[in-house]
This record gives structure tokens, sequence and C-alpha cells, in this order.
């Protein structure tokens, strides 16, 4: 498949598990836009197949029998009638090809090609991007589309969104003409593998501290550093690094290379959480990048910015996701498993644990479902309702899924049930762009009008 499998598993793996929520499939195709918004599928149309909502075909009838999460309060109607079909063909593209893939790959900390090949199957990469062959989603549409992704896997929709959300939109909102072109068509058609280096080893929350240097010399930069936790580096094809420009302080985007000399990624051995993200230490070691790779605008303000709120926003939603994960599962263990001689659905304690979490989950639902609304509205200084959404959300879904864990009993810690991966992987949710006590202060500080850091 090219590059993109390069020092990953040359193998793909689908293996069929126990114990988990099976779904039903509605769709093998994502609906994917061009640019002047209409699908490109053939047999597209608003509706799904039998016009019915993603929700409703999934789980058939209720009476009786269980109810998940997004049926309860009829989530789906909330939805334009595209949204819903979105939402309903990425739910089955990750339960038919992702679901019963991600187990092996979970124990053994490995990313599978096979997972790059199962996301050209949604279209298009790049979410919101426009134009260079990307698909043009709404706000609304990037955060249901990972939702649903993170529902599945979450180290699954964080490989995907640091691809489309952090390096493509790095280069589409902060690159020149010339780079748009020359990248984001291949990377949309998922031939181009992006990662984001910001974080530093000693700058994490305060990303502007970073001290990776960019000395302009004759033809390019010179680039002096080491960047930490960057997902996707060890194959990625390339890595938007940001860099501080040795005399005029300020900090600079650029495109580099994995073949550029001076350039090294080794995996972060010994994860807990998201173990099939391929997370890299970054070192930049007088590593030449040519003029022509230097992102034109400065800084993370302005255009720029908009990179970090609208992942900032989509990982709200994977939050979400893994929430509805844990729960989906939590809920069929619960209602098939036998304990003094009656399922355990049937317990009292069992019931208000169950109905805890599915409040929880209608609250922080409607929350992106707004959040995503806001934005496309073009509503301005978003940076707070962003911040004070993720922190929520990563929050009661850290909440929620310990509850599902625990209804579980001693199963709740083995992977085989399908609520153990959820509730490790929110640990790395709740602490990425942004954790959660960053994006609280962020909130306060708009609401109340006073910082309470530098």
């Amino acid at each position: 498949m090219g590059r993109a499998g390069r020092n990953i598993r040359a193998e793909g793996r689908l293996v069929q598990l126990s114990g988990q929520v099976k779904r039903e499939p509605v769709d093998s195709t994502l609906c994917s836009k061009n640019s002047d918004g209409k699908s490109s599928n053939d047999n597209s149309s608003d509706e799904l197949q039998d016009g019915k909502p993603a929700a409703d075909m999934r789980h058939g009838k209720t009476g009786g029998g269980p109810i998940y999460a997004l049926d309860f309060m009829h989530f789906d109607s909330l939805l334009t009638p595209r949204e819903r079909t979105l939402r309903g063909r990425v739910q089955n593209i990750v339960s038919r090809y992702v679901e019963h893939a991600v187990l092996p790959l979970y124990e053994e900390a490995a990313f599978d090609s096979e997972l790059v090949e199962i996301c050209k199957k949604f279209g298009p990469a790049g979410l919101q991007i426009k134009g260079y062959g990307c698909p043009g989603l709404t706000h609304t549409e990037a955060i249901l589309m990972a939702m649903e992704m993170a529902r599945v896997d979450a180290s699954f929709s964080t490989f995907y969104l640091v691809h489309c959300g952090l390096a493509m939109q790095s280069i589409a909102v902060a690159g020149t003409q010339e780079q748009k072109a020359m990248w984001l068509p291949k990377m949309s058609r998922l031939e181009c593998i992006g990662s984001f280096g910001l974080t530093e080893p000693n700058h994490g929350s305060d990303a502007t501290g970073l001290r990776t240097s960019a000395k302009k010399v004759e033809g390019g930069w010179i680039l002096n550093g080491q960047k930490r936790w960057i997902g996707n580096a060890t194959f990625s094809d390339i890595v938007v690094v940001w860099a501080r420009d040795v005399h005029s302080e300020k900090i600079l985007g650029f495109i580099v290379e994995k073949d550029f000399p001076g350039f090294s990624a080794t995996k972060i051995e010994n994860k807990v959480s998201l173990r099939i993200v391929q997370n890299a230490d970054i070192v930049l070691k007088d590593c030449f990048v040519p003029d022509s790779h230097r992102l034109q605008h400065e800084g993370f303000s302005g255009a720029t910015a908009q990179v970090l709120e609208s992942s900032r926003a989509v990982v709200a939603a994977e939050c979400v996701g893994v929430l509805l994960g844990a729960y989906d599962n939590a809920l069929k263990y619960c209602t098939e498993r036998k304990q003094f001689g009656r399922e355990l659905a049937t317990f009292q304690l069992v019931q208000e644990r169950l109905m805890r979490v599915l409040g929880m989950l209608q609250g922080v639902l409607l929350l992106v479902l707004r959040l995503g609304r806001l934005m496309d509205e073009g509503k301005p200084h978003m940076m707070a309702h962003i911040a004070l959404a993720k922190a929520t959300c990563s929050r009661v879904a850290r909440e929620g899924i310990a509850l599902c864990r625990e209804v579980l009993g001693g199963n709740g810690i083995v992977t085989d049930f399908g609520v153990a991966k959820f509730h490790a992987d929110i640990e790395a949710l709740y602490t990425y762009e942004g954790t959660y006590d960053i994006n609280m202060l962020i909130a306060g500080r708009a609401v109340t009008g006073r910082s309470a850091f530098k």
C-alpha cells in the first residue's frame, strides 16, 4: 500500500471476538461531498436506504429489550437527514471492519496498515477542509464522525484525527497555495500520512514555551530540538513541526519529511492507554528544511488557532464516543450475565449504575451537538466554549466509564468484554488536547474576565 505501511505490521488481521456489542450493517460507504457540497456517491441520498435513522436500524424494536444510549432520547431526531446518513455509515464501517480487529492490536500495542485501508472506505480524508479532494464536512458532521469512530476504538479515531484534524488542517490554514496543492490531495487519499509535532518533553500544556529552534540559512532552515508524544510519527510520511525562530522568537511551522537528514522518530513503549496509537519521541539534529516547506502563517493566533480549536472539539466528541461504547457493552453484558440465578440487569444497584451513566451520556451528547452547531454558525471567540466542552466531556466520560467497569465486576478488568479498553483509553483523552484543568481555566478566564494562569 505504499509508504504509509512502513515500520508497522505489514499484514492485516481482522479477528472476530465474542462478548462485545455486534452492530447491524447499514451501508458500506461514507457520504463524501464534493466542493459544491453534493454527494459523490452514485446511490447516495439524504436518508438511509430504508428511510430509518441509524439507531433504529441498528437496534431494531426496543420494546422488551435493552434500549441503547442514542435510542433512549431519540438522538437522531436532532440531526439533519444528511447527518443521520453520515453517522449511520461511519457506524457501519467501524463496526464491520474495525471492531473485531482492535483488541489483538491493543494487546500487542501495534498499528496495522490494514487500518489505513479501512479509513479509505470513509471516502476522502480531511474532515472540514474544502477543495483539494477533501470532503468539506461541517463541524457538526466532523463531531459525529469522531464520536462514532471512538465508540469502537479511540486509538483508531485518534490516528485518523491526527492525520486529518492536525496535520492536514495545519497545511490547509497555514500553508501556501503550492503547499496545499502538493500535499493535501495525496493526504486526502491517505497515500501520504501526516503527524503533528508540537508537544515537547518539557512543554506540554505550556506549548508556547517550546524550545525547538529554527535558524534561517541559505535556502532553508536548520531545526534542532525534541518533540514527545507525537501520534503517527513512527510511520508517517510528514510531520508538521513547530519551532521557534532563533532571531525573531516567533513560532513557525514546517513540513518535515521523515527522510530528511537529522530527523528521527522512536516509538514510546509501555503505554497503558491508546496502545494502538504509535506515539513517538522525535529528535531534530541539524535537520535542514527547505524554504518551500515552511508554512506561511506564524504562531497560534488567527487562522492557525482554528487548527487547535477544531481538533479540541472533535476530541470532546471522542470522549462522548468512548462513553457510548462502554455503556453499550456494559448494558449488553448486564442483560446476558447471570448471578444468583438472575440477570445482572434485574438488580437494583446495577440499574442505578447504568441509568446514572445514561443520564451522563444525554448531557454530553447535547453538549457536543450544540458545540458543533455554534461552530457551524461561525460564532466568534469559540475557544472558551470548546475548552469547556472538552473538559466536561472528558470528565464525565471518565466517571461514567468507571461505573461501566464496575458493573462488570472482575470481568471489567479484562479486554474481552469491551469496557476495560475504554477505561484505559479515557485517561489519554482526559489529558491530551489540553488537560482538564487547563481547559477549565481557559473557560474560566473568558467567563470571569480574569486569568488564573499566565
